[in-house]
Formats: C-alpha cells, sequence, structure tokens
C-alpha cells in the first residue's frame, strides 16, 4: 500500500482523518504522518510530489513486480503517473527514500 490510505499523498495533516487512524491504528497513522512530512521535504527538494516519491520506491526495487494502487478521480491518475519521472533520478534517490 505505497500511498498509505491516502498520508502519504500529502492530503492530511497530522492527526485530522480519525476514521483512517481508527482504521490502521492510531500509532500506525502517526508513524505514516511522520514519514509523510520526510517525504514531502525530499519531493520539495527533488521538485516532485511524496505521493510521485510513495509510488517509485517500491518500484526503483528490483526485488518488486508490480504496485497497486487506487485512483478515483482522472487528477489521482495524473499525480500518480509522475512517479515515472523520479523513476528516472536513479540509485541516489532510492538510497535516500530508504533513508527516510
Amino acid at each position: 500500500m505505497p500511498l498509505w490510505f491516502g498520508a502519504l499523498t500529502g492530503k492530511y495533516a497530522r492527526g485530522e482523518n480519525g476514521r483512517i487512524a481508527a482504521t490502521i491504528g492510531d500509532a500506525q497513522y502517526k508513524d505514516a504522518l511522520r514519514l509523510a512530512e520526510a517525504l514531502r521535504a525530499l519531493a520539495d527538494e527533488l521538485h516532485t510530489t511524496p505521493a510521485a516519491l510513495a509510488i517509485a520506491f517500491p518500484l526503483l526495487n528490483t526485488r518488486v513486480a508490480s504496485v497497486l494502487f487506487g485512483a478515483t478521480r482522472p487528477e489521482q491518475v495524473a499525480e500518480n503517473a509522475r512517479a515515472l519521472e523520479v523513476l528516472e533520478l536513479g540509485d541516489d534517490v532510492l538510497d535516500r527514500l530508504r533513508a527516510v
């Protein structure tokens, strides 16, 4: 689940979505929000989006054959496709994503 219920898209601010926290657990959701903040900082530096990085990260792993994610609006499909731009950045980005 690369976008972790939307937390890694930047869609939610810290503590704003109690429904998702109830679904995956408050501690896990807080972890996702901390990760999202670090991912957002790296995305800004790379001139991309947190969602693109979150989707690209498993795709940069040679052991991963496919990444499943959903979209409910056409804009989300376009946003998810930005992960292809990140794939072109190479191994240094993967190392930085692992550090996050």
